[in-house]
């Protein structure tokens, strides 16, 4: 369980800024979908490496959590996206301090916003585990990567930018990422619901950390 915590805080700890006059960057939407196409820094391994972790119950009260699942995509030098499903409302109370107030969200480091679509399906991947403790996958890469990170809402909400950082902490129901190479090959796909269910594919190759 400890590792189960550290790793969701150290995910969302990424994700978390100092507090700054934020804008919205669209119209509220109960779906946001989105493409980067991210450089892979060629002063560090080119691998793009994939987090994942199945939603954590609280003992005893199963309304409330410890963890919400999650699923986020970064490479060795920035975290590039992420989402939390379901809502932070729902942590328990000795967990509402949370490490972020963020349910989706994409980093500008190093990517930048692209019209192609990454397919959001588990075709010709290999189903890997993913836990209440927590995993990592690394993958090895080109110089740029293509990430895509969907969310489906409870109710319209649009993102909101602070520092470049793309997010909202409205709650989750579902949502999706999927990673490729340049020239558009599946590395990842991954999903997260909000009943605590997450499901994990990659492409053969990639490793467990």
């Amino acid at each position: 369980m400890r590792r189960a915590l550290a790793l969701g805080t150290l995910v969302l700890a990424a994700a978390s800024l100092a507090p700054s006059t934020a804008g919205t960057t669209s119209s509220a939407s109960r779906v946001i979908d989105r493409t980067l196409r991210c450089a892979v820094s060629p002063s560090s391994f080119r691998e793009l490496a994939v987090r994942v972790q199945a939603g954590v119950r609280e003992f005893g009260d199963r309304t409330k959590w410890i963890e919400l699942p999650q699923v986020s995509v970064l490479s060795p030098t920035a975290f590039w996206a992420g989402v939390h499903a379901g809502s932070l409302e729902d942590l328990s109370r000795q967990h509402r301090n949370y490490p972020s107030t963020r349910t989706f969200w994409l980093s500008p480091v190093g990517c930048r916003a692209v019209s192609s679509r990454i397919p959001l399906s588990p075709r010709g991947l290999e189903r890997r585990p993913a836990t209440m403790l927590g995993e990592r996958y690394q993958c090895e890469v080109g110089r740029a990567v293509l990430v895509r990170l969907r969310g489906v809402f409870r109710a319209p909400t649009e993102l909101r930018v602070r520092r470049g950082v793309h997010f909202t902490a409205a709650p989750v129901k579902v949502g999706y990422v999927a990673a490729a190479t340049a020239s558009g090959r599946t590395l990842a796909y991954g999903e997260v619901h909000e009943s605590g269910r997450v499901r994990l594919f990659l492409a053969r190759g990639c490793t467990q950390e």
